[in-house]
């Protein structure tokens, strides 16, 4: 198994456990495995515009910020996802959410949007903060959508992301 899915394996199986107990060895393990190749992945990746929006909304021209890692847990949205299939259903891109998808949820046969909804339920069962809870409103969104798309992350999206796409994710 590549590094990066071993990694992102570790992480799905631990970091919970390692929330709820800072103390147990072996999720504390797997976790400093997860951020090691995450670093790593994300040095070499095409982060896109979950890591473009969320740059934006943690940095000083944003009131109010939000913490990097909160804003791109609960930025991830399937926009990327939804319009791929509605204008590239052939990209390699649907193949890697899949198996992302799998890696994380444990299952087989999980599809792409199976991989976004374990990761908001996630964000629920470890209480990370919502966008509103830092003090942000739909208004705040075009804004963060606008700033996004000038950032180089969003260029290097598997698709180009629309502001309605954005939006309705």
């Amino acid at each position: 198994m590549r590094s990066a899915a071993k990694a992102c394996s570790a992480a799905a199986r631990s970091l919970e456990r390692a929330c709820a107990n800072g103390n147990e060895r072996q999720a504390r393990e797997d976790m400093a495995l997860a951020s090691l190749c995450g670093g790593l992945a994300l040095a070499n990746a095409r982060l896109g515009a979950v890591h473009g929006i969320a740059g934006p909304s943690a940095g000083p021209s944003m009131r109010p910020t939000v913490r990097s890692a909160a804003g791109c847990c609960r930025m991830s949205r399937p926009a990327n996802i939804a319009a791929l299939r509605e204008r590239s259903p052939g990209s390699p891109a649907l193949g890697r959410f899949q198996e992302a998808a799998r890696i994380f949820t444990g299952n087989p046969e999980a599809g792409a949007e199976d991989g976004a909804a374990w990761l908001r339920e996630l964000c629920g069962r470890l209480g990370v903060p919502s966008l509103s809870a830092y003090g942000f409103s739909e208004e705040h969104g075009l804004d963060l959508i606008v700033q996004s798309m000038r950032s180089k992350q969003h260029a290097r999206q598997p698709i180009d992301l629309t502001r309605p796409s954005c939006m309705r994710s």
